[in-house]
């Protein structure tokens, strides 16, 4: 979790959060033509592949510097992008800061929670994203398989 971070987790984490987020806006535009579907980003000449490997190999790299720094906190990532489309729309160059910035958000609210609100013992932090993210992603399951979009 966060709790008995310093300064000193955040200057090992801010080089990769900035050059993360520096790759990521800039390939924001070729996931955004994903969003049409694969034949039509081919059409406009997007490399599918490449585009499918990069998000991968970063979104990995990213996830795993993150939970070097701040251990395991479970379904961030999920929920929060999913919670803000409807406000901020689905295209990535708006979606990518403001998850960035809403799943930071997130984690220092649950984080003053679980210090704040009065338990027997100690509440980890991931404990209190995995109630509130599992119903959210069998939600979001339960969707995608009625929609038909599941494989």
């Amino acid at each position: 979790g966060v709790e008995a971070k310093g300064r000193h987790h955040l200057a090992l984490a801010v080089p990769m959060v900035v050059l993360g987020t520096a790759v990521a806006m800039s390939w924001a535009r070729h996931l955004d033509a994903l969003l049409t579907g694969e034949d039509e980003a081919r059409s406009i000449g997007v490399d599918v592949v490449a585009v499918r490997r990069w998000a991968i190999i970063w979104t990995a790299t990213l996830t795993a510097a993150a939970v070097a720094i701040g251990g395991n906190i479970s379904f961030v990532g999920l929920m929060v992008p999913h919670a803000l489309r409807p406000f901020v729309g689905v295209e990535h160059r708006q979606l990518m800061p403001a998850a960035f910035l809403g799943g930071a958000a997130f984690v220092i609210w649950v984080d003053i929670l679980v210090r704040v609100v009065p338990t027997r013992g100690h509440l980890p932090l991931g404990v209190v994203t995995r109630l509130v993210g599992a119903p959210i992603f069998l939600y979001l399951l339960a969707r995608a398989a009625r929609e038909g979009r599941m494989a």
